[in-house]
């Protein structure tokens, strides 16, 4: 039997919800808490991580034997802003998107990087 994996204790706010009831039956949850700043896209939380604790592991899925194969923060960053320079060099934009398609193992979008 596999040892259960530590967790840390997550605090959270008290759930608070304006309920607006509508004549058609729609109900409208809104909350009365302003929305926080938050940063326009996750790259900002990579860069955070990686810069504060970049041995930390960003991501980890067992393998086949059983044990983990792992991705550090340090590695994760590395490998976005790879890609992210060679789509670029592809001339790929907002105006020029590239679709990808994933399976269901989360080392796939890393298929060809050293750490997988």
């Amino acid at each position: 039997m596999m040892a259960k994996p530590p967790f840390n204790c997550l605090r959270f706010a008290e759930p608070l919800v304006d309920v607006e009831r509508r004549d058609d039956g729609t109900l409208v949850l809104r909350s009365p808490r302003p929305l926080q700043d938050y940063p326009c896209h996750l790259g900002h939380h990579l860069r955070r991580w990686a810069g504060e604790c970049p041995d930390r592991i960003f991501l980890a899925e067992r393998d086949q034997q059983g044990g983990w194969r792992t991705v550090r923060y340090r590695e994760m960053l590395g490998i976005v802003e790879s890609l992210a320079q060679a789509l670029l060099e592809h001339g790929l934009s907002a105006q020029r998107p590239l679709m990808a398609s994933a399976r269901g193992s989360s080392a796939y979008p890393l298929r060809g990087s050293k750490s997988c």
